[in-house]
């Protein structure tokens, strides 16, 4: 699935037009393949635009509690657009952990707008947005998307893998994640696009390219190119600052996270066998290939709760902690348990409650890419 809201505060030139505007170039460009019948999808894809996003995500919302059950079987990923030409500097962009790869291989197809430097999307995104600056090679920042659009529903209500960006302006003397300066306001129209943002719209061009790359891979991908062991680093980190943040307090109410910390291992060593086991499967059987591809997808969705308290909110990695006095690092669901520190015995067992609701998500997302009876088959 590839979306984008419609709606906007006013004209809404920038948020979010320029996103509609590639949607519908590239509904006209896949849709004149199939007609001519040079190309056909190996898999369906779907074309979807929002209403009511300014208003609260109503329209994406509403879309995914009436065909949750639907999304989460059959929907492989879904990317989204919003202010997808904001400027003309770089990508900004969030992931699933498991679709980072996949992402950077597509953006190392596509130029760079600016033809003069001769080089791919994803060198001047290392270039001017790197995970560490001060790396001798490297790589382009992308983390889970912290932005406030349509992706959401499917990524923390469903767990559905996603990939949600744009293209923005230099923010090296701004605040993180700073947004256009007419953002909501009636300067955001085409004569700011075609005078300051993006006069030849060949960051247009970019970006729908960028879109139609990805799809066009996941759409295709008799494998689906996806890699569970990314999710390692951000289940260790989340680990640690939940020992350096509250280990001590918890160890004096007696709550362990021996079984959290064997949950992590457990994950880790499992997307490894699974790795593994991807790379040795017979492609020429389909049963095998339908169980790897059912498999790299449910491991994301088994990392939502929906025993989680918030009635949107279920992903237990990834969910806002929802607690504005303490910014810890730590497991959302933990961070907001102990938001301003139980008061009292039945607050402590809360807290429990949520260790144990964690661990055993965990330990079913490493059970869904565990090999019980081997997808290989009889050696």
């Amino acid at each position: 699935m590839l979306g984008n809201h419609y709606d906007s505060w006013v004209q809404g030139a920038i948020d979010d037009t320029s996103s509609t505007a590639m949607s519908l170039e590239l509904t006209r460009v896949f849709g004149g393949l199939v007609k001519d019948g040079t190309w056909r999808p190996r898999r369906s894809i779907v074309f979807v635009a929002w209403g009511a996003e300014e208003f609260g995500l109503l329209g994406s919302h509403e879309y995914v509690e009436q065909f949750t059950d639907l999304i989460k079987e059959r929907v492989v990923a879904y990317i989204n657009m919003d202010i997808g030409v904001g400027g003309n500097y770089t990508v900004f962009g969030g992931c699933s952990p498991s679709m980072v790869d996949v992402i950077y291989d597509a953006t190392k197809q596509v130029p760079d707008p600016d033809a003069s430097l001769g080089k791919s999307i994803y060198e001047t995104w290392a270039e001017r947005a790197p995970t560490n600056a001060d790396a001798d090679v490297k790589v382009p920042r992308l983390d889970w998307p912290r932005v406030n659009t349509d992706y959401i529903p499917f990524g923390l209500r469903v767990g559905t893998p996603l990939f949600a960006f744009a293209y923005v302006h230099d923010q090296t003397n701004y605040s993180p994640r700073s947004i256009y300066p007419s953002y909501h306001t009636a300067y955001d129209n085409m004569d700011l696009m075609e005078r300051f943002v993006d006069p030849d719209f060949t960051v247009h061009r970019a970006m729908a390219r960028i879109s139609g790359e990805l799809v066009r891979r996941l759409a295709d991908a008799l494998v689906l190119p996806y890699d569970s062991r990314k999710y390692g680093p951000s289940l260790s980190a989340f680990l640690q600052a939940t020992e350096e943040d509250f280990g001590s307090m918890l160890h004096n109410q007696d709550i362990s996270l021996d079984a959290l910390r064997l949950a992590v291992h457990n994950y880790i060593a499992a997307a490894e066998g699974f790795q593994d086991r991807t790379q040795a499967i017979d492609k020429k059987d389909p049963i095998q290939v339908r169980h790897l591809n059912d498999q790299m997808v449910q491991v994301n969705t088994a990392f939502i709760d929906i025993h989680q308290t918030h009635h949107l909110n279920k992903h237990v990695l990834y969910s806002p902690s929802g607690c504005a006095t303490n910014s810890s690092a730590a497991f959302p669901g933990i961070v907001r348990t102990m938001c301003d520190g139980p008061v009292n015995g039945e607050g402590w067992e809360e807290v429990k409650k949520q260790v144990a609701a964690i661990t055993a998500t965990i330990q079913s997302a490493a059970d869904v890419i565990s090999d019980v009876d081997s997808i290989l088959g009889p050696s």
